[in-house]
């Protein structure tokens, strides 16, 4: 392909219904199932007509050579690829970056992939993509995490996903139809979290516990996920698993909630799950279609405003060249 001066490309954000945390490689087996959502993380790429590097995110950086960059996932994206300068590059999202519990980190990492392979001239496949962005922020980085959020970000859809010690041994995709995704969606909100400050999931997920136990249930979770998805008039069973999910998770990985924090909530609803690895993430709340606007508000007063959103079965994707 011709190598363009600008690029323009979008990651989507992810929800994880069932099995976060089991694709950590200090588990033996896990499986996680998660949903790509219509929320993304956007980066701009394009060449300069001087040797500097520009690069704009909450921050504005402008150094001489890429190593200077504090941003650490696009400073390792630019070396993995051999950019040192000559390059501006700008990221936004359509929610905060840090903590969201979206898998906001990876779907920047595979944007600004995707815009910088398209940028000289290299389509990537989504398979390779997703080893690259593993590779920056796994490898490179040093990372405490899974490749659950790669692999959505970059393929996107409602898929189940295995995994033997942190790597991918089998993935299953729930295919379905827009129309199916939109009403799906209907049965949960999302709230964003205000008045806190966004903690690295890296120090949480290194307070795990590292239960044999954890593991296995989560994989018990997804197969009963999966028989409620394939079932009729099956979402008060879908949303009772998310929640016992989300109960494995905060005794597997102590510091996510306050105790105060956890009673404020079950007070309104016992089908809430906190999104992510860390306590400031969004908060994932199943509902029928009659306590929707009930839950709304009252969540909203307790944790932040609604994040609308539907599910989509877009992956990572270019969507401007010139």
């Amino acid at each position: 392909m011709q190598a363009p001066r600008l690029v323009i490309a979008r990651a989507p954000l992810r929800i994880s219904f069932v099995g976060g945390g089991s694709d950590l490689p200090c588990y033996k087996s896990g499986e996680t199932i998660s949903c790509s959502i219509d929320k993304y993380v956007y980066c701009v790429a394009k060449w300069r007509n001087d040797s500097k590097v520009y690069l704009t995110w909450r921050e504005k950086e402008i150094v001489d050579h890429v190593s200077e960059l504090k941003h650490d996932i696009i400073r390792e994206c630019l070396l993995m690829l051999g950019i040192y300068n000559g390059v501006e590059i700008l990221t936004f999202a359509d929610v905060p970056g840090v903590g969201s519990g979206l898998g906001s980190s990876a779907a920047t990492t595979v944007a600004v992939l995707n815009a910088l392979y398209c940028l000289i001239g290299v389509q990537r496949a989504p398979d390779s993509l997703m080893v690259d962005a593993c590779v920056v922020e796994l490898g490179r980085l040093g990372k405490d995490g899974g490749r659950q959020d790669q692999f959505i970000a970059t393929h996107g859809g409602l898929r189940r996903l295995r995994f033997s010690k942190g790597k991918i041994s089998e993935v299953i995709d729930f295919r379905t139809d827009e129309s199916k995704s939109f009403a799906f969606s209907k049965h949960f909100l999302l709230f964003q979290p205000t008045g806190t400050v966004g903690r690295d999931s890296d120090s949480l997920l290194s307070k795990r516990k590292g239960s044999d136990g954890f593991g296995l249930s989560c994989i018990r979770l997804c197969e009963k996920w999966r028989d409620d998805w394939h079932s009729r008039d099956s979402i008060e069973s879908l949303i009772e698993s998310s929640w016992a999910h989300g109960q494995l998770k905060l005794n597997e990985f102590p510091g996510f909630l306050t105790k105060e924090e956890v009673d404020c909530l079950n007070t309104i609803s016992h089908t809430w799950k906190l999104c992510g690895a860390g306590g400031t993430g969004h908060l994932l709340v199943g509902t029928t279609l009659e306590n929707r606007p009930l839950y709304k508000e009252a969540f909203e007063k307790a944790w932040g405003p609604e994040l609308p959103f539907t599910f989509t079965s877009e992956g990572a994707k270019v969507v401007h060249t010139e």
